[in-house]
């Protein structure tokens, strides 16, 4: 039933009994699905940075438990796959991924690639301009999952997924996106509790 405010400032239909059951209640706002501490670990957009070899995102705060990594447009200046290197207060992970992306053109032709000193995504030629989100989860114990899925130029899309195969040394607090000659379009990184 719609809620009406009406021309004396009180509220028409809603019953003797209460709130209507669609509404939020301070019950639930009280309960233990919404905490004080959940609330102050919102949805935030960090600033966004336009296209350098590497892109070095730090600051991201220890209780995030999902990094998205935003491409608007990304090109390179060569035959390079764009590589995201996830770290801690130690410095990047260089090694230990397990990482596929694959691509796929209008006519079903399809292509991929492997990387085990980042989260890979697939882009194989300069005039590809690469447009998306990697989705960057954490699992538990400092362990982190990727998935990535966007477009490139006018007809391929892109998608994959890996994992890093050893826990990170801390809670991961930086992300890297780098590949040769990053030379157009803007990342940016949103992350989240």
């Amino acid at each position: 039933m719609p809620i009406a405010i009406n021309g004396t400032g009180t509220i028409t239909g809603i019953s003797a009994g209460g709130l209507p059951d669609d509404c939020i209640t301070t019950a639930d706002i009280a309960g233990s699905a919404v905490t004080t501490a959940k609330l102050a670990q919102p949805m935030t957009l960090m600033s966004g940075q336009v296209a350098s070899t590497p892109i070095l995102f730090t600051g991201i705060p220890s209780w995030a438990k999902r990094v998205t990594i935003l491409l608007y447009q990304l090109g390179t200046s060569g035959a390079a796959h764009i590589n995201v290197q996830i770290g801690d207060s130690g410095g990047l992970r260089t090694a230990n991924y397990v990482s596929t992306s694959v691509t796929i053109d209008s006519s079903g032709n399809t292509a991929g690639v492997s990387a085990t000193d980042g989260f890979i995504w697939y882009s194989s030629s300069a005039s590809n301009t690469n447009t998306g989100i990697i989705q960057l989860t954490h699992v538990g114990l400092n362990v982190w999952v990727a998935s990535h899925t966007g477009k490139q130029t006018t007809t391929n899309v892109v998608s994959g997924g890996g994992t890093i195969t050893t826990a990170l040394g801390g809670t991961l607090d930086r992300v890297q996106i780098a590949a040769t000659g990053l030379n157009a379009g803007s990342v940016n990184v949103l992350y989240e509790g």
